[in-house]
């Protein structure tokens, strides 16, 4: 599976811009996922069958309806800033990969016939162009909801998003790192109840131990002026 994961972020040019999510939504125009300029060509890799190559593609169909439905989900919350989609967008990267274990699993693939289907540019290019098709309209929905960058309350919700993906230890350390550019656009704004209580490297903190000392600090009397 570890094998599976390399082989996609290598085929993988660029991650969405979550900030902006104009046009492609993706940073310097490349692809969501899949680029078939960076795909990797491997002289000697074994044959996918048509079957194998109709469930790759499956996946990424999958993955592509998994992220339309997660941003949805966030529009119809209402948020306050472009942030609250970071994580929605991130799922169509390589970083979210381990979120779809289900859906590679479901789809009966292996690494092997991964690795053989990402060395094929033609089926890169099929599923570049399938996801794309799926996502961009979605994002384009984001774009023109004109949000701020950031807001102090969806900011607040990241922050505890971000400690519990870290609490989840390698199955999330992807994701934390695509996510970790955005949450630093937050740290100025936030409240410092909450800053007092984000880890700090290397000392884990569960999710439970933050909700607790958040609970604790933001009930501290103000200081006098």
């Amino acid at each position: 599976m570890r094998a599976a994961f390399l082989v996609l972020l290598a085929a993988c040019s660029s991650e969405p811009d979550t900030t902006a999510a104009s046009g492609s939504a993706t940073t310097g125009g490349g692809s969501a996922v899949v680029s078939s300029s960076a795909a990797p060509v491997a002289s000697a890799a074994p044959r996918v069958t048509e079957e194998q190559t109709k469930q790759v593609l499956g996946f990424f169909d999958d993955v592509g309806d998994r992220t339309v439905a997660a941003i949805k989900k966030v529009s119809e919350s209402k948020p306050k800033s472009r942030l609250a989609y970071a994580e929605a967008f991130a799922l169509s990267t390589p970083a979210a990969f381990a979120a779809h274990i289900d859906v590679f699993e479901k789809r009966g693939l292996s690494p092997d016939v991964f690795e053989a289907a990402m060395a094929d540019r033609e089926i890169v290019e099929k599923a570049t162009a399938n996801l794309q098709k799926k996502i961009e309209p979605a994002m384009k929905e984001v774009t023109a909801l004109d949000l701020p960058a950031v807001d102090v309350d969806d900011c607040t919700v990241f922050a505890r998003r971000m400690v519990e993906l870290a609490a989840e230890g390698p199955k999330s350390s992807g994701l934390v790192a695509a996510l970790s550019p955005k949450f630093v656009e937050c740290v100025p704004i936030l409240p410092k109840h909450i800053t007092e209580c984000l880890p700090q490297p290397p000392k884990p903190v569960t999710l439970a131990d933050y909700d607790e000392c958040v609970a604790k600090a933001g009930k501290k009397p103000k200081a006098k002026p």
